[in-house]
């Protein structure tokens, strides 16, 4: 029924119609900057988590040598003796250092912003790195061969609508990287 009311106005010869049309018209472009909007903020997201997982094998390649040189050898990984106890022997790099030459992004503060002109295009902080080292006795299972990295980051994104600041997108990303000796 409304279907036919619109229809009608639509076709009413006398310019009823042009204030409906350009409504309508306004509509869809807020909808497109909606639409767009969630796009940049998706492409950002997803480029931050993949700059993070570059600089996670950075710091994964530096350790390769400490944490599988022993597993190649038939025993354990990433070990030093210190006195009378044995412990882990790995690093966790500089990943904001990698982070800041892949993403363009640099320091202020605890934060590292990425600017386009004036505006904050996004801010990076609070990064957390564990390294799960191979155990002292491996056994004949993956994970006794494997070097786990889990890394989280709080990503912050500005979100625009019309030119203004609306909100902050906050995100946790948390990635999880598992490294496996190939001989």
């Amino acid at each position: 029924m409304r279907w036919l009311i619109l229809k009608k106005v639509l076709k009413d010869k006398r310019g009823l119609a042009y204030p409906l049309v350009a409504a309508i018209v306004l509509v869809l472009l807020m909808l497109m900057m909606v639409g767009y909007e969630y796009m940049r903020l998706q492409v950002i997201g997803y480029g931050v988590r993949d700059a993070v997982q570059s600089a996670v094998n950075t710091v994964a390649n530096a350790n390769y040598e400490i944490s599988f040189g022993g597993l190649k050898s038939g025993y354990s990984g990433g070990y030093e003796r210190s006195g009378t106890v044995w412990q882990p022997r790995l690093s966790t790099g500089d990943i904001y250092t990698e982070l800041d030459r892949i993403l363009g992004t640099s320091p202020n503060g605890g934060r590292h912003t990425k600017m386009a002109g004036d505006a904050k295009e996004f801010e990076v902080y609070g990064l957390t790195v564990d390294v799960l080292n191979a155990p002292f006795k491996p056994g004949h299972t993956v994970r006794d061969a494997t070097l786990a990295i889990t890394t989280r980051i709080t990503l912050e994104v500005p979100v625009w609508f019309m030119g203004k600041q609306v909100t902050l997108m906050k995100a946790d990303l948390v990635i999880a990287t598992n490294f496996v000796a190939k001989f």
